[in-house]
């Protein structure tokens, strides 16, 4: 108990529970009974790269320090903490690597145990640029693995001014890519966006409040797949007048036996909420229909002229 650090190593010979607190206990010796490493204590397998092995149960809450190293080849060895009984993972894993650089799809044996249990808090530092530690796969096969983490595609919106607008949480990771057999959600935004709106996550959705003006704004997504990696997601917001007419009709209104035709363009696969005056081209508007953009990001509305009208304004909104 205490400050300092105590280096076990070759086979002890007294029994019971080892409890560290608040201190240090490395080296590669072999423990006889069970090992508890409480919060604010530390333990650091191996002197440079080695094996500490529990000859019963661990638990661990704590941090849990680790060294790794990658040679030519490549080549894979580390420290080894092997529990002969139950692992019960908990706390936080520091990480220091050597060698060559780390990349996606890098692995290292850790942990052994005949069964695990529990999970850790946090995986420190980043192995490299665009990568993340697996935090799922540690504690549940002591393998300390390197992925890439997930990537984020640029999304774009607009709304008008104090307005309150729903988007899918399943369209804006549509663009969003991360490794096979990943499942990616959004876990967090920010708000208040830079614009002066706010976001609010829900189940499936983030409701977005626009600004009462300014021309844009920005709203930001935490990233995740559900293993440790994490990346930042942009929707830019092009912010319109509450009565502003739409800015994506590529083909101008034509009334036709008795139906106006109307084109306009989107972001492919996103739906739109189309609306119609026929007073005036800053409204007031009237919702008919949502439209979804075709893979070239076009789009057609086809409605008939009722009632009666000999010009018609329409637009577009999204989400």
């Amino acid at each position: 108990q205490g400050a300092g650090v105590l280096r076990l190593n070759g086979t002890n010979t007294y029994t019971g529970t080892t409890v560290v607190d608040g201190g240090t206990l490395a080296g590669t010796g072999i423990l006889a009974g069970s090992l508890t490493v409480a919060a604010g204590a530390t333990l650091a397998p191996g002197v440079a790269i080695g094996a500490f092995s529990v000859s019963n149960s661990a638990t661990l809450a704590g941090t849990l320090v680790l060294e790794v190293h990658k040679a030519a080849g490549p080549a894979y060895s580390g420290d080894l903490l092997a529990v002969l009984n139950t692992l019960t993972c908990g706390g936080a894993v520091v990480v220091s690597a050597s060698g060559d650089p780390l990349a996606a799809g890098d692995e290292f044996t850790v942990l052994s145990a005949s069964a695990f249990s529990g999970s850790f808090t946090g995986i420190t530092p980043a192995p490299g640029a665009g990568l993340a530690w697996d935090t799922v796969k540690l504690p549940t096969e002591g393998k300390l693995r390197v992925h890439a983490r997930p990537v984020a595609g640029a999304d774009a919106a607009s709304a008008p001014h104090g307005s309150t607008n729903v988007l899918s949480v399943a369209k804006l990771l549509g663009n969003d890519t991360g490794e096979p057999g990943e499942t990616l959600s959004i876990v967090a935004v920010s708000s208040p966006t830079p614009g002066g709106g706010t976001a609010t996550l829900g189940v499936g959705t983030i409701t977005y409040v626009a600004p009462g003006s300014g021309a844009s704004d920005t709203l930001s997504y935490t990233l995740s797949d559900g293993r440790g990696g994490t990346a930042t997601g942009t929707v830019t917001i092009t912010l319109t007048s509450a009565n502003a007419p739409s800015l994506n009709i590529v083909s101008v209104p034509v009334l036709v036996d008795n139906q106006f035709q109307v084109g306009f363009a989107g972001i492919p696969g996103y739906t739109y909420r189309v609306e119609d005056s026929t007073n005036s081209p800053v409204g007031p508007w009237t919702f008919l229909t949502n439209l979804t953009a075709g893979p070239n990001g076009l789009f057609n509305l086809v409605v008939t002229n009722d009632p009666p009208a000999g010009m018609r304004f329409f637009r577009t909104i999204f989400p």
